[in-house]
């Protein structure tokens, strides 16, 4: 059976009625009072860092001189706020090569071939222009326009042009705050989707779901219903009043750091 939108828009509204199940809510809270998970981001995730080696980084530019020398060996870590640090130079040089290369030295972490898909990014032809661009749309509280003129960036994808998104819309502190939508995020909420879509009798939940929520290449709409989904299940946790803070990029965390268990299917 093919794609029905109809059901496509069936399935968000009862997603977004009920953006995180019991279950998921009873996980994410164990995740967030434990001081060794969640616990240490509850005044925010800007302390959230990831390891890498500078040294791997040779020969990309423009480096961001916050990310250390890349002559020296051994091992940085680097944290949301440095990196959020780093946007904010960029701002004002007006240059935002330096955000997308930190965004990139985050998002790859110890990985060997960031270096590689990095280069490749910055060397497409007006590169720069469409970051830039971007910017100003996030200024002017336009996600889906963003997300849009990064789109045809070649070898860029969502999962990483959202990561710059996400530091910019921090830096230049957005009206609407993008988040990092990459292939983990989305098969939560491709599991999600699913069981509400099922339990609510939404037709072809499974298929729709597997479809509109898969691996990469989402859509601007899609990204929208994605914010929208992490805002209102934010709202769920912090109503529940064990002190879940109000920004959604916690979710966003909890969700990648496995803080979310969906293994149930949440209540009809």
């Amino acid at each position: 059976m093919g794609f029905d939108q109809g059901d496509a828009d069936r399935l968000d509204e009862v997603m977004l009625a009920q953006p995180v199940s019991p279950h998921g809510v009873a996980s994410l809270t164990a995740w967030f009072l434990d001081p060794d998970r969640g616990g240490r981001y509850a005044a925010g995730v800007g302390a959230h860092a990831v390891s890498y080696r500078p040294g791997a980084w040779a020969r990309v530019e423009p480096w961001p001189e916050a990310l250390g020398d890349r002559g020296e060996a051994g091992r940085r870590e680097v944290s949301r706020a440095e990196v959020v640090a780093v946007a904010r130079e960029a701002a004002s040089h007006g240059d935002w090569r330096a955000a997308l290369v930190a965004a990139h030295v985050w998002g790859y972490g110890g990985t060997g071939f960031g270096r590689f898909r990095t280069e490749r990014v910055l060397a497409q032809p007006g590169v720069a222009e469409a970051l830039e661009k971007a910017v100003a749309s996030l200024r002017a509280g336009e996600v889906a326009d963003a997300y849009e003129v990064l789109e045809p960036v070649r070898h860029y994808g969502p999962a990483f042009f959202t990561k710059f998104l996400y530091f910019a819309g921090a830096a230049v502190e957005a009206p609407e705050r993008p988040l990092i939508l990459d292939s983990v995020l989305a098969a939560t909420a491709r599991e999600h989707a699913t069981a509400v879509g099922e339990a609510a009798g939404v037709a072809n939940a499974a298929s729709t779901a597997a479809f509109v929520w898969r691996d990469d290449g989402w859509t601007s709409h899609r990204y929208g219903v994605f914010l929208a989904w992490l805002r209102r299940g934010t709202d769920v946790l912090t109503a529940e009043g064990f002190g879940w803070p109000s920004e959604p990029d916690l979710l966003e965390l909890a969700i990648f750091a496995g803080g979310w268990d969906g293994s149930s299917a949440p209540a009809p």
